[in-house]
């Protein structure tokens, strides 16, 4: 019976602490259950706020869930994803040995706290009521975090949607709308409805469907009809790739580049079926031929997903064959609206002075110009432009007989009253250097954005703009003749998509002016027509003066080709396309070339030597384009222009020091520039890419020879070297007027040999493009 004794002690020893254990086993499974209804009341909060929220998006179709909502019920998710600690335990039992592998792999930080505060503690059982103390601890925790969740969801504010930033509104310039009250109404109606899928919109050139269409879309804009509206201009030379093109970016999306049109149509399909672009209404305007809509991607449209499609058109039959189920005419305006439409754009000129409405000697005239107009409103504004600000009768009548006569004697166009009344504000224009402006714009692609700045460049360099010091005041020439084509309304001022100034031809106007070129001057258009090769046409292109072949995708030259009959060429413009060499025979036949424009083509590495033979040449444009070097340049004297931004030239070209007409040259993309000239003048030093171009031995060539240097555009790196004169001051050719930097931190950064050289330089510093 010796054993009795000590076991009476073990059962009081281990009794206590099982009674102690059963106590704190019931706590907690107490607290277990607060916990759980902590939780649920945690998943109530969530599912209320997440029904109130989509509630408020079916409602508002151009919103989402604000951030500050999406986060709160981020944070509820992951916090519940975790809530393992019941399944944690379950698998415990009651038993050490089954904690501690939980204990060794997810909580070695807890136990190594537990260590250190267990040194009081024998290494048995009574390790898991330590563990247990720190997951009720843990619970707490828990619970109380839940608490201030379920505080702060209780404390959003009410609307708990905000504009989803795709989705934004964007409003298209547009002129103000006269007449056609009905058709707009009738439209309308069509794409508010769901009746109409496909909707044609049809009517002469000229007669404002595309005014229409724009104002449609501003007001849709405002509405929740649709998620998305896609405006897409079609126009004759467009094509499917640039279509997608179109389309992509108005989703703000974007297509491989790489890929055949068959691949980029299905990504564009699965674009276009995405739940956030739909529904959606597509806009075609001015589409020229029927095409199918499977081979640009675009997904069927019917009344089940509400998507829609409008197209505007000359031709019934295309609407019809594009599948429109609903085609509405534009006709021509009434007489009254008209002539409210005439009024609008001639201004008050024509009023009276004593408040009596029209003068009284302009009335008839006023209303026989509006009447040959035919009710078209391209041609009324057109013609109302010519005639704004004249009040004299006399100059009144001259313009309705200039008009009668272009409507009788315009060869070919006899049944185009718009062409015939076009071709009568291009005869008013005051004189050849405007008419050569205008037409000159016609050599871009149809319904381009091209930017002010660099139309007049091209007039200067083509030289319609007569010389004058400084060339700034020759681009104030440019500005003011943009702004008399743009009162005329033969060119349209806009914006485009960097909000920099540009203008535009209307598609009928550019054609007019294409139709004047066949003639004389004699053009070369085959702008934007997705060419891979040149067309044989290039070789009948004997008598043409000007050639555009820009924003192509040629990628060589035939040297069976080669313009060998192009005797009379003077622009030839080739830039944005794929070359990458140019035959040695192309430019043998070229003896009047004055413009060539090889910019972006940026596999172009090389150039044939033959461009040293181009003697007339006063522009030549390389920007962007993969050119290590070029031939010498001591040939092409003539030269005014030089352009090298973005090539991958590292060194002075040969020949440049002999260029002493050049005017202005570009220097941006040149991957370093060192200049020196040891004790007779100043040094800079810019480098950030490694590449410096010496120009120690050639300094004293390149700028003392260059006399008429105006414009230095160096950006990242312009040669800095500054002769001397005798009292040891620097000075610069007293041509130079322009010296453009980027970055100014660099500029401000540069350590000169002559204490006075920047101050002498500064004024003619420009920062930034």
């Amino acid at each position: 019976m010796d054993w009795v004794a000590p076991s009476i002690e073990i059962v009081k020893l281990v009794g206590g602490r099982f009674v102690r254990y059963l106590k704190y086993q019931i706590k907690y499974n107490d607290l277990l259950q607060k916990f759980e209804r902590s939780k649920q009341g945690l998943r109530s909060r969530r599912d209320d706020i997440q029904s109130k929220r989509e509630a408020q998006l079916e409602s508002a179709p151009y919103h989402v869930g604000t951030v500050e909502v999406e986060d709160w019920l981020k944070e509820v998710e992951e916090f519940i994803r975790r809530q393992d600690v019941v399944d944690e335990v379950n698998s415990w039992g009651y038993l050490s040995c089954c904690c501690r592998a939980v204990i060794l792999e997810e909580r070695t930080q807890e136990l190594k706290e537990i260590y250190d505060r267990g040194d009081n503690y024998t290494r048995d059982c009574l390790v898991i009521e330590d563990h247990s103390k720190k997951l009720k601890m843990l619970l707490g925790e828990k619970i109380r975090e839940m608490e201030r969740m379920c505080e702060e969801g209780s404390q959003l504010p009410d609307c708990l949607v905000i504009d989803d930033p795709s989705a934004l509104a964007v409003e298209l310039p547009v002129s103000k709308l006269q007449g056609n009250e009905a058709v707009i109404e009738e439209i309308s109606a069509c794409l508010k409805g769901e009746e109409v899928a496909k909707l044609g919109v049809w009517g002469m050139g000229g007669i404002g469907k595309t005014t229409i269409m724009k104002h449609i879309h501003n007001e849709l804009q405002k509405q929740p009809k649709f998620k998305k509206i896609i405006w897409v201009t079609v126009s004759k030379d467009s094509n499917i790739y640039n279509l997608q093109e179109q389309i992509a970016d108005c989703l703000k999306e974007q297509l491989p580049k790489d890929q055949n049109i068959a691949m980029r149509a299905g990504r564009l399909f699965q674009m276009l079926k995405e739940d956030k672009h739909k529904p959606f209404l597509l806009i075609l305007d001015d589409v020229w031929e029927s095409f199918d809509l499977n081979e640009v991607g675009i997904p069927k449209l019917d009344l089940i997903n509400g998507c829609k499609l409008v197209l505007t058109t000359l031709s019934q039959e295309v609407a019809r064959s594009m599948g429109c189920s609903s085609i509405i005419k534009v006709e021509t305006l009434l007489g009254k609206e008209a002539l409210e439409l005439f009024l609008n754009k001639v201004g008050d000129t024509i009023l009276s002075d004593h408040g009596g409405g029209i003068k009284k000697d302009l009335e008839s005239t006023l209303k026989e110009i509006v009447d040959e107009c035919d009710g078209l409103p391209l041609a009324l504004i057109t013609v109302a432009g010519n005639l704004k600000g004249i009040s004299e009768s006399q100059l009144w009548r001259v313009a309705l007989n200039q008009l009668r006569d272009c409507k009788r004697n315009v060869a070919g166009k006899d049944d185009d009253d718009a062409f015939r009344i076009l071709k009568f504000s291009y005869d008013r224009l005051r004189n050849q250097q405007m008419r050569y402006c205008f037409l000159y714009c016609a050599l871009y692609p149809e319904d381009y954005k091209i930017p002010q700045e660099k139309i007049i460049e091209s007039w200067i360099d083509e030289g319609f703009i007569d010389e004058m010091e400084p060339r700034q005041s020759m681009k104030d020439e440019g500005y003011g003749i943009l702004q008399k084509l743009e009162d005329n309304s033969l060119l349209e001022l806009i914006k485009d998509d960097f909000r920099r100034p540009c203008v535009r031809m209307h598609d009928l106007i550019r054609d007019m002016a294409l139709d004047i070129t066949r003639m004389s001057p004699q053009f070369l258009v085959e702008a934007s027509k997705a060419l891979k090769e040149l067309l044989e046409k290039v070789k009948c292109a004997k008598g043409a003066e000007k050639v555009s072949l820009m924003h192509n995708y040629i990628e060589e030259i035939p040297s069976s080709l080669a313009f060998s009959t192009c005797i009379r060429l003077t622009t030839l413009l080739l830039a944005h396309n794929k070359l990458s060499t140019i035959p040695e025979s192309v430019f043998e036949h070229m003896p009047e070339l004055k413009i060539l424009d090889l910019s972006f083509n940026q596999r172009l590495s090389s150039l044939p030597n033959s461009i040293s033979k181009l003697v007339k040449l006063t522009t030549l444009l390389l920007e962007s384009t993969s050119l290590e070097k070029v031939p010498s340049l001591s040939g092409l004297g003539s030269l005014k222009k030089l352009n090298l931004r973005g090539t991958k030239i590292k060194e002075v070209p040969e020949g440049l020091g002999t260029l002493k007409n050049l005017e202005c040259l570009f220097l941006c993309g040149l991957e370093g520039y060192y200049g020196s000239s040891g004790s007779h003048g100043l040094r800079g030093y810019y480098g950030s890419r490694g590449y410096y171009l010496e120009i120690d031995e050639i300094a004293d060539e390149v700028l003392s020879n260059l006399s008429k240097l105006q414009e230095l555009i160096g950006l990242r790196s312009i040669p800095l070297y500054i002769p001397l004169v005798d009292n040891a001051q620097p000075s610069p050719p007293p041509s130079l007027k322009k010296i453009r930097v980027i970055p100014q931190e660099w500029w401000e950064s540069l350590e000169w040999d002559h204490p006075n050289a920047k101050d002498v330089l500064r004024p003619m510093v420009r920062f930034g493009l």
